[in-house]
């Protein structure tokens, strides 16, 4: 063989200390502890639903939710609307979005600082009845063969219902955590609602029921777990000492409450001929002494005795002079306050 080549026994032993560093370098591979590797197992199953304490707080809060919304509801719109919690339940997003009617009407809105979005859906019906009731009208129901889409018209005049919606979600998470609620974008079809989280993903699904005179509506909150999952351990073992708060929150939005007020000061009973009859510059006489004390009224009820007068600025004013409190006294004075003649005097009179 060639000088400058190998001998068999040199190649030999060359390969045999490959071999030996191979089997070296997996063995070292093999005894790496699990901790100390960089890649960790992921288990997709873990922690997707949401606990049964975190259930219970996740209805404390929206507890609070409804006595504010329904005073604050009632109060604006000068109707009375109930509402109720119906349920608080964790399930699929496709489950909660598959069984939305449609058309409705869907806020997607985020939850700030928190990372994702969530979803306010509102009965239609309910949510005419918002409009309508904001535009001065009686607030009656449509019937399901009228229910359309609302307008971009309408959605927009919904923006006040729902800034107060976020208002007071905003104020019951407080004392959990300081959530920010942003409206982000308006839908009227349940299969473009779309908040960044796959159909299988888990929501917790919060319902309230809602009612207006006779008609029966539903309100709901989804809010995905993925959503949550930061402040998990702030939901967990928590319990809300809500009710010197609450009473709190009540009154404070009880002194916001318009009430009307007005004055009787004389009524008097005409036939329709009479009233025909009636021109410029007549006077209609009263069976009531100048002395008498006119009847201050407060809502429907009559809650004052006063006497007539000028206030500040030459404008008409009236003087408390007692409350009503005797119950013949209030029922003499509840049969005066049903007309409101007073008011077809004074027009009469300025002609």
């Amino acid at each position: 063989m060639h000088k400058d080549g190998l001998t068999r026994e040199e190649f030999a032993s060359i390969m045999s200390l490959e071999d030996e560093k191979a089997e070296g370098s997996e063995a070292t591979q093999s005894v790496i502890p699990p901790e100390e590797s960089e890649i960790a197992a992921y288990d997709f199953f873990q922690q997707r639903m949401f606990v049964s304490d975190a259930l219970r707080t996740l209805e404390e809060i929206h507890s609070r939710f409804i006595a504010n919304f329904r005073i604050w509801i009632s109060g604006h719109l000068r109707s009375m609307f109930e509402m109720k919690m119906a349920a608080v339940e964790q399930k699929t997003f496709s489950e909660f979005r598959d069984r939305l009617p449609d058309p409705t009407y869907v806020n997607i809105f985020g939850l700030r600082p928190l990372e994702g979005n969530a979803v306010l859906h509102i009965d239609l019906g309910l949510a005419f009845i918002f409009v309508d009731k904001l535009l001065g009208g009686l607030g009656e129901p449509l019937t399901d063969s009228n229910l359309r889409a609302l307008s971009p018209v309408e959605m927009r005049i919904m923006a006040s219902v729902i800034s107060h919606i976020y208002e007071s979600l905003k104020e019951v998470w407080q004392p959990i955590y300081p959530l920010v609620p942003v409206a982000l974008s308006d839908e009227a079809h349940p299969q473009f609602v779309e908040i960044g989280v796959m159909p299988e993903d888990t929501v917790v699904h919060i319902s309230f029921d809602v009612s207006y005179g006779q008609y029966q509506a539903q309100m709901d909150l989804c809010i995905p777990y993925v959503v949550l999952q930061p402040i998990r351990n702030q939901l967990v073992g928590r319990r809300i000492q809500v009710e010197g708060t609450s009473r709190t929150s009540i009154q404070q939005h009880l002194m916001k409450v318009r009430v009307p007020v007005r004055a009787i000061l004389a009524e008097h009973t005409r036939t329709l001929r009479e009233l025909l009859e009636l021109n410029e510059n007549d006077v209609i006489p009263f069976n009531k002494e100048i002395t008498k004390h006119a009847v201050v009224v407060v809502g429907k009820t009559p809650r004052f005795l006063a006497t007539p007068g000028i206030g500040s600025g030459r404008r008409m004013a009236v003087k408390l002079v007692s409350e009503i409190k005797d119950e013949e006294e209030k029922e003499s004075a509840e049969s005066s306050s049903a007309a409101e003649p007073g008011e077809t005097t004074e027009r009469i009179e300025n002609g």
